[in-house]
């Protein structure tokens, strides 16, 4: 079955891809996902909205983002990033939230539902 996704969803998709790339991450992780969630305005309203700060928040992620533990891709090598295996769970768990509700379209709540269940991640 073919789930089109909402354009916010493809946008936060390609940011999550130009996001990785920016930083030379080898894979594009569900963090990546989250730091382009977090520059979308109905999604800083909804973070708001549920007690969290979304600037600290951001600020939070992106200090993950840049650990020292994280490997980088050399400059010197042209590549493009991965999907890591949370990437593909979480998606796994956004597809089958759409299959359940009835939805047409992949849209963002169901990609934060399946980041939800990724207990070891830090996007969870």
């Amino acid at each position: 079955m073919n789930i089109p996704n909402t354009d916010s969803v493809r946008y936060a998709f390609t940011g999550a891809q130009a996001l990785a790339l920016e930083l030379r991450h080898e894979f594009i992780t569900p963090e990546h996902l989250l730091s382009t969630l977090l520059q979308q305005t109905y999604f800083q309203n909804a973070m708001t909205e549920s007690g969290y700060n979304d600037v600290e928040f951001s600020m939070r992620l992106t200090k993950y983002l840049n650990r020292d533990d994280i490997e980088c891709v050399p400059p010197e090598r042209e590549y493009k990033p991965e999907i890591s295996n949370q990437f593909t769970k979480m998606l796994q768990y956004a597809y089958m939230s759409v299959n359940n509700s009835g939805a047409e379209k992949l849209d963002v709540p169901h990609v934060v539902e399946g980041m939800l269940h990724l207990k070891d991640s830090w996007a969870c």
